[in-house]
């Protein structure tokens, strides 16, 4: 077939060359009436393609098919015994909420860049009943109490926690249990597709993150602004969570309870390019931990204050949500506080912690 298509095409070119050749010293006007060259019409360029990106970072994707990843859900120890912890600095959104004993837990998401291994793994807290349907995502933890496992059902649709055996959970011996317990993520989406949970979908909820089009590739503001390069969240008096904004590197970098915050797959500072104070109402429930403490219920539906901290700046506003879509952040303007494409730390402080960002 293709010596089919060359003759023809080489024989029309020796055609004109020998029409050239032969032909006067003046040459025949087009057949427009004009010689000139710059009246002959050309076909335009094609426009670019659209291009893809991730949406719980804003950034770039190589393909549509990346971008449609469903979003991995992990429960993540926040103790002192538990950090550093592994692959915290390659998530796309992190969430910190307070639990009994005054200690915090983080429930982190990955999509657009997922490492092999993440942990210290823990146990599920009624929080990640509005969290994990609201992007959609595959969801991997310890189990959880009585009052978790009976909201299963109605909130969590694709639930791989430690009881599973298909799932590639393990112990390391570096820690003592339950600090010990890993997850190893390299071949998650075909375990996934294994239990009959589908590893991709053509409506991944994401974050907002305003206008990619923009020349300078800047995102536009909401509002005015005040300073925010330190933020400080009080969660209990020794798991008081604080940024501080680095302008070299246009990211807020974490220290905990007084010490720096570090990820155990570098070694590198806990960062991130957008820290958001989403308050929530806490209440106490009956159910009780291992160690009898009450566990808390956070209400994240609805709406309530938010400042959305960016570029060492602060835009106050309302959070909405509900129980199938990520929040969205209104500035005093009306208008959608776009966060800067990176990655999203969402800290969930109750109405009455001290928090303090200046």
């Amino acid at each position: 077939m293709r010596i089919k298509k060359i003759i023809p095409t080489a024989l029309l070119i020796l055609c004109m060359v020998f029409a050239v050749g032969c032909g006067s010293e003046t040459d025949t006007p087009a057949a427009s009436g004009s010689s000139d060259p710059a009246a002959v019409v050309t076909e335009p360029e094609p426009e670019p393609p659209a291009g893809f990106y991730y949406p719980l970072t804003g950034l770039e994707a190589p393909s549509l098919e990346a971008t449609q990843k469903r979003p991995i859900s992990v429960k993540i120890e926040n103790s002192s015994d538990s950090r550093p912890q592994l692959g915290l600095n390659r998530a796309d959104v992190v969430y910190e909420t307070r639990v009994e004993g005054g200690e915090t837990r983080c429930n982190a998401l990955w999509q657009s860049d997922v490492p092999d291994d993440v942990g210290n793994v823990r146990s599920a807290r009624l929080s990640d009943h509005w969290i994990v349907p609201q992007y959609s995502a595959l969801f991997f933890n310890a189990g959880g109490n009585n009052e978790y496992d009976a909201g299963i059902p109605l909130y969590i649709n694709y639930n791989m926690s430690y009881h599973f055996p298909e799932v590639p959970y393990y112990r390391t011996s570096n820690r003592v249990a339950p600090h010990n317990l890993y997850l190893d993520l390299s071949e998650i989406y075909d375990v996934a597709e294994d239990l009959g949970y589908p590893s991709s979908t053509d409506n991944v909820k994401g974050l907002y993150f305003g206008d990619h089009t923009t020349a300078d590739g800047a995102v536009p503001a909401s509002g005015s602004a005040k300073a925010a390069a330190s933020i400080t969240i009080t969660y209990a008096n020794y798991s008081e969570a604080h940024w501080d904004w680095d302008a070299a590197k246009k990211v807020y970098l974490r220290t905990q309870g007084g010490k720096v915050h570090t990820d155990a797959e570098t070694g590198d500072q806990v960062f991130s390019t957008n820290v958001v104070l989403l308050f929530a109402d806490y209440s106490l429930r009956g159910a009780l931990d291992p160690a009898g403490n009450p566990t808390w219920d956070i209400d994240m539906g609805g709406t309530g204050k938010v400042i959305v901290c960016k570029d060492g700046k602060q835009y106050e506003g309302k959070w909405q949500a509900d129980r199938n879509t990520p929040p969205i952040f209104i500035g005093a303007d009306g208008q959608q506080i776009p966060l800067n494409p990176g990655n999203t730390w969402i800290e969930v402080p109750a109405q009455d912690t001290p928090v303090t960002v200046e």
